[in-house]
Protein backbone atom coordinates (compact mmCIF):
# COMPACT_ATOMS: atom_id res chain seq x y z
CA UNK A 1 0.00 0.00 0.00
CA UNK A 2 1.53 3.60 -0.30
CA UNK A 3 3.26 4.59 2.33
CA UNK A 4 1.19 7.19 4.09
CA UNK A 5 3.61 9.46 5.89
CA UNK A 6 5.36 9.73 2.66
CA UNK A 7 2.36 11.03 1.07
CA UNK A 8 1.44 13.38 4.15
CA UNK A 9 5.17 14.95 3.34
CA UNK A 10 4.15 15.68 0.15
CA UNK A 11 0.99 16.95 0.30
CA UNK A 12 2.12 19.23 3.56
CA UNK A 13 4.79 20.86 1.33
CA UNK A 14 2.42 21.45 -1.45
CA UNK A 15 -0.02 22.57 0.63
CA UNK A 16 -2.69 20.51 -0.05
CA UNK A 17 -5.37 20.51 2.90
CA UNK A 18 -7.34 17.76 1.86
CA UNK A 19 -4.99 15.22 1.34
CA UNK A 20 -2.81 16.54 4.14
CA UNK A 21 -5.25 15.36 6.26
CA UNK A 22 -6.61 12.18 4.10
CA UNK A 23 -2.76 10.81 4.57
CA UNK A 24 -1.42 12.41 8.02
CA UNK A 25 -4.16 10.96 9.95
CA UNK A 26 -3.89 7.61 8.01
CA UNK A 27 0.03 7.31 9.18
CA UNK A 28 -0.87 8.49 12.23
CA UNK A 29 -3.00 5.34 12.67
CA UNK A 30 -0.92 3.03 11.31
CA UNK A 31 2.06 4.64 13.54
CA UNK A 32 -0.05 4.37 16.44
CA UNK A 33 -1.13 0.86 15.79
CA UNK A 34 2.49 -0.11 15.68
CA UNK A 35 3.20 1.81 18.72
CA UNK A 36 5.26 4.47 17.51
CA UNK A 37 3.50 7.12 19.98
CA UNK A 38 5.47 9.90 19.06
CA UNK A 39 5.57 9.31 15.39
CA UNK A 40 1.74 9.04 15.97
CA UNK A 41 1.80 12.74 17.41
CA UNK A 42 4.03 14.35 14.77
CA UNK A 43 1.47 12.96 12.20
CA UNK A 44 -1.59 14.84 13.99
CA UNK A 45 0.59 17.64 14.63
CA UNK A 46 1.06 18.22 10.70
CA UNK A 47 -2.96 17.64 10.36
CA UNK A 48 -3.32 19.76 12.78
CA UNK A 49 -1.90 22.65 11.11
CA UNK A 50 -4.42 22.04 8.03
CA UNK A 51 -7.69 21.31 10.85
CA UNK A 52 -8.65 24.99 10.74
CA UNK A 53 -11.91 24.65 8.01
CA UNK A 54 -12.84 21.46 9.82
CA UNK A 55 -16.27 21.46 11.33
CA UNK A 56 -15.84 22.07 14.98
CA UNK A 57 -16.22 18.18 16.18
CA UNK A 58 -14.10 17.07 13.51
CA UNK A 59 -11.29 19.17 14.61
CA UNK A 60 -12.33 18.69 18.20
CA UNK A 61 -11.78 14.60 17.60
CA UNK A 62 -8.54 15.20 16.34
CA UNK A 63 -7.39 16.76 18.81
CA UNK A 64 -8.34 14.37 21.18
CA UNK A 65 -6.45 11.77 18.89
CA UNK A 66 -3.76 13.85 19.03
CA UNK A 67 -3.87 14.15 22.74
CA UNK A 68 -4.15 10.75 23.48
CA UNK A 69 -0.50 10.18 21.07
CA UNK A 70 1.21 12.81 23.02
CA UNK A 71 0.57 12.09 26.55
CA UNK A 72 1.51 8.35 25.47
CA UNK A 73 4.86 9.28 24.51
CA UNK A 74 5.24 11.52 27.83
CA UNK A 75 4.75 14.85 25.98
CA UNK A 76 2.04 15.87 28.74
CA UNK A 77 2.42 19.94 28.11
CA UNK A 78 1.25 19.40 24.62
CA UNK A 79 -1.19 16.59 25.50
CA UNK A 80 -2.83 19.30 28.45
CA UNK A 81 -3.38 21.89 25.76
CA UNK A 82 -4.74 19.72 22.82
CA UNK A 83 -7.41 18.66 25.55
CA UNK A 84 -8.26 21.80 26.64
CA UNK A 85 -9.32 23.08 22.74
CA UNK A 86 -10.87 19.89 22.07
CA UNK A 87 -12.98 20.60 25.78
CA UNK A 88 -14.23 23.87 24.30
CA UNK A 89 -15.09 22.59 21.00
CA UNK A 90 -17.40 20.12 22.11
CA UNK A 91 -18.87 22.38 24.68
CA UNK A 92 -19.70 24.49 21.71
CA UNK A 93 -21.17 21.35 20.27
CA UNK A 94 -23.30 20.45 23.26
CA UNK A 95 -21.68 16.84 23.20
CA UNK A 96 -21.73 16.41 26.85
CA UNK A 97 -20.23 13.00 26.88
CA UNK A 98 -17.35 14.02 24.31
CA UNK A 99 -16.58 17.38 27.18
CA UNK A 100 -16.37 14.95 29.99
CA UNK A 101 -14.26 12.48 28.37
CA UNK A 102 -11.73 14.93 27.27
CA UNK A 103 -12.08 16.29 30.76
CA UNK A 104 -11.20 13.20 31.96
CA UNK A 105 -8.50 12.54 29.81
CA UNK A 106 -7.00 16.67 30.86
CA UNK A 107 -6.99 15.42 33.90
CA UNK A 108 -4.51 13.03 33.70
CA UNK A 109 -2.17 15.14 31.30
CA UNK A 110 -2.15 18.23 33.68
CA UNK A 111 -0.35 16.06 36.83
CA UNK A 112 3.01 15.47 35.30
CA UNK A 113 3.69 19.20 33.91
CA UNK A 114 2.76 19.79 37.97
CA UNK A 115 -0.73 21.25 37.09
CA UNK A 116 -2.49 19.91 40.20
CA UNK A 117 -5.26 22.48 40.80
CA UNK A 118 -5.95 22.17 36.74
CA UNK A 119 -6.42 18.66 37.21
CA UNK A 120 -8.66 18.86 40.55
CA UNK A 121 -10.92 21.06 38.62
CA UNK A 122 -11.00 19.30 35.41
CA UNK A 123 -11.59 16.38 36.92
CA UNK A 124 -14.81 17.99 38.98
CA UNK A 125 -16.14 19.67 35.85
CA UNK A 126 -15.94 15.72 33.86
CA UNK A 127 -18.01 14.11 37.08
CA UNK A 128 -20.78 17.01 37.06
CA UNK A 129 -20.47 17.21 33.45
CA UNK A 130 -21.43 13.47 32.76
CA UNK A 131 -23.51 13.31 35.87
CA UNK A 132 -26.16 15.74 34.39
CA UNK A 133 -26.80 12.80 31.63
CA UNK A 134 -28.05 9.08 31.40
CA UNK A 135 -25.22 7.48 33.35
CA UNK A 136 -22.45 5.59 31.43
CA UNK A 137 -18.99 4.43 30.52
CA UNK A 138 -17.62 8.14 30.52
CA UNK A 139 -19.19 8.73 33.55
CA UNK A 140 -17.36 5.51 35.27
CA UNK A 141 -14.11 6.59 33.83
CA UNK A 142 -14.63 10.01 35.57
CA UNK A 143 -15.27 8.39 38.74
CA UNK A 144 -11.98 6.68 38.18
CA UNK A 145 -10.40 9.67 37.07
CA UNK A 146 -10.72 11.36 40.44
CA UNK A 147 -10.43 7.92 42.65
CA UNK A 148 -6.45 8.75 40.82
CA UNK A 149 -6.23 12.51 41.84
CA UNK A 150 -7.29 10.65 45.37
CA UNK A 151 -5.19 8.32 45.59
CA UNK A 152 -2.08 11.10 44.34
CA UNK A 153 -2.98 13.03 47.20
CA UNK A 154 -2.97 9.78 49.46
CA UNK A 155 -6.56 10.15 50.53
CA UNK A 156 -6.40 6.61 50.30
CA UNK A 157 -9.98 5.86 51.36
CA UNK A 158 -11.65 8.55 49.06
CA UNK A 159 -9.21 6.92 45.89
CA UNK A 160 -10.87 3.58 47.41
CA UNK A 161 -14.69 4.97 47.03
CA UNK A 162 -14.12 6.67 44.01
CA UNK A 163 -12.71 3.58 42.45
CA UNK A 164 -15.81 1.26 43.48
CA UNK A 165 -17.91 3.56 41.98
CA UNK A 166 -16.29 3.31 38.85
CA UNK A 167 -15.61 -0.35 38.92
CA UNK A 168 -19.61 -0.81 39.77
CA UNK A 169 -20.34 1.37 36.42
CA UNK A 170 -17.66 -0.31 34.52
CA UNK A 171 -19.03 -3.84 35.07
CA UNK A 172 -22.82 -2.20 34.40
CA UNK A 173 -22.00 -1.08 30.79
CA UNK A 174 -19.12 -3.64 30.31
CA UNK A 175 -16.66 -1.02 30.05
CA UNK A 176 -13.54 -3.37 30.52
CA UNK A 177 -11.00 -0.49 30.19
CA UNK A 178 -12.67 1.73 33.30
CA UNK A 179 -12.75 -1.68 34.91
CA UNK A 180 -9.14 -1.98 34.39
CA UNK A 181 -8.48 1.60 35.22
CA UNK A 182 -10.55 1.24 38.78
CA UNK A 183 -9.32 -2.22 40.04
CA UNK A 184 -6.13 0.19 39.87
CA UNK A 185 -6.81 3.25 41.55
CA UNK A 186 -8.67 0.74 44.17
CA UNK A 187 -5.30 -1.41 44.83
CA UNK A 188 -2.73 1.15 44.51
CA UNK A 189 -4.80 3.36 47.77
CA UNK A 190 -5.16 0.15 49.38
CA UNK A 191 -1.52 -0.64 49.15
CA UNK A 192 -0.41 3.12 49.95
CA UNK A 193 -2.99 2.67 53.29
CA UNK A 194 -0.95 0.00 54.21
CA UNK A 195 -3.20 -2.31 52.96
CA UNK A 196 -0.71 -4.44 51.07
CA UNK A 197 -1.97 -7.88 50.28
CA UNK A 198 -5.47 -6.73 49.63
CA UNK A 199 -3.83 -4.11 47.12
CA UNK A 200 -1.97 -6.49 45.53
CA UNK A 201 -4.99 -8.29 44.39
CA UNK A 202 -6.46 -5.37 42.91
CA UNK A 203 -3.68 -4.49 40.90
CA UNK A 204 -2.87 -8.01 39.63
CA UNK A 205 -6.56 -8.15 39.05
CA UNK A 206 -6.34 -4.64 37.10
CA UNK A 207 -3.33 -6.41 34.96
CA UNK A 208 -5.35 -9.16 34.42
CA UNK A 209 -8.27 -7.89 32.72
CA UNK A 210 -6.04 -5.66 30.98
CA UNK A 211 -3.48 -8.30 29.58
CA UNK A 212 -6.76 -10.76 28.82
CA UNK A 213 -8.67 -8.43 26.92
CA UNK A 214 -5.31 -6.90 24.96
CA UNK A 215 -6.08 -3.47 26.52
CA UNK A 216 -2.52 -2.29 26.76
CA UNK A 217 -3.23 1.13 27.71
CA UNK A 218 -4.21 0.03 31.26
CA UNK A 219 -0.65 -2.84 31.41
CA UNK A 220 1.89 -0.08 31.92
CA UNK A 221 -0.71 1.57 34.63
CA UNK A 222 -1.20 -1.03 36.85
CA UNK A 223 3.29 -2.79 36.89
CA UNK A 224 4.11 0.90 37.55
CA UNK A 225 1.27 1.59 40.61
CA UNK A 226 2.94 -2.42 41.53
CA UNK A 227 6.45 -0.98 41.36
CA UNK A 228 6.17 2.26 42.84
CA UNK A 229 3.26 1.94 45.50
CA UNK A 230 5.52 -1.54 46.88
CA UNK A 231 8.80 0.66 46.85
CA UNK A 232 6.90 3.35 48.91
CA UNK A 233 6.15 0.93 51.05
CA UNK A 234 9.68 -0.45 51.68
CA UNK A 235 8.40 -3.73 49.80
CA UNK A 236 11.68 -3.30 47.94
CA UNK A 237 12.31 -6.77 46.57
CA UNK A 238 8.81 -6.73 45.04
CA UNK A 239 9.11 -3.37 44.25
CA UNK A 240 11.95 -4.02 41.70
CA UNK A 241 10.55 -6.95 40.34
CA UNK A 242 7.25 -4.89 38.75
CA UNK A 243 9.56 -1.46 37.85
CA UNK A 244 11.98 -3.61 35.46
CA UNK A 245 8.62 -5.77 34.19
CA UNK A 246 6.67 -1.87 33.51
CA UNK A 247 10.37 0.00 32.23
CA UNK A 248 10.38 -2.98 29.68
CA UNK A 249 6.76 -2.81 28.78
CA UNK A 250 7.44 0.59 28.42
CA UNK A 251 10.51 0.63 26.07
CA UNK A 252 8.67 -2.39 23.86
CA UNK A 253 5.64 0.33 23.59
CA UNK A 254 7.40 3.71 23.16
CA UNK A 255 5.05 4.76 26.15
CA UNK A 256 5.92 7.58 28.17
CA UNK A 257 9.83 8.26 27.39
CA UNK A 258 9.85 12.21 26.58
CA UNK A 259 9.16 14.95 29.42
CA UNK A 260 10.02 18.07 27.16
CA UNK A 261 6.64 18.93 26.66
CA UNK A 262 7.19 19.33 22.57
CA UNK A 263 5.15 18.54 19.40
CA UNK A 264 2.33 21.56 20.55
CA UNK A 265 -0.33 22.63 18.92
Amino acid sequence: RPDASRLAHHADEAGDTKAVLEHAQAAAGHAAAAGAHRESAQQYVRALRHADGLPARDRAELLDRYALEAQLAGLSAGAAEAWTKAVALHRACGDGLAEGRSLSWLTRACIPVGRNADAEEASRTAIAVLESLQPGAELGRAYATQAYVRMLNRDNADGVAWGERAVALAEQFGDLETLAYGLNTIGTSLVLAGEIESGIDYLLRSLAVARENGIWLWIGPALSMLGSGLGEMYELERSERYLREHIAFAEEHDLWIDVDGKLRV
